[in-house]
């Protein structure tokens, strides 16, 4: 198993998940996030805007996995004609956040 691989199986687990889920729904709550937005896709460890626009720094314009998940986002998304999301709802069940 990968470096890489092992990290991002990390991120998805209890109580990682749940901490990360509640980093989203702050950030949510001021600007517009690439983890919400659609046309956001995931390739391996990075996030790519199928739309074209750059996300973060990388050469290919993309932005780590872990940064989405933390509900960083991107400036170019705040103005976004293309930005595509569905209202999101956060559940809280135990010590898990669900969003």
């Amino acid at each position: 198993m990968s470096l890489t691989t092992m990290a991002t199986k990390y991120l998805f687990t209890e109580p990682h998940a749940s901490d990360l889920a509640k980093l989203r729904i702050v950030a949510r709550g001021r600007r517009r996030i690439i983890y919400d937005c659609l046309n956001a896709i995931v390739d391996g460890d990075k996030v790519k805007c199928n739309k074209g626009n750059r996300l973060g720094r990388a050469p290919d314009g993309s932005m780590a996995l872990v940064s989405a998940l933390t509900g960083r986002s991107a400036l170019v998304c705040q103005d976004c004609k293309d930005y595509d999301a569905d209202e999101v709802k956060a559940r809280i069940t135990g010590d898990r956040v669900y969003d």
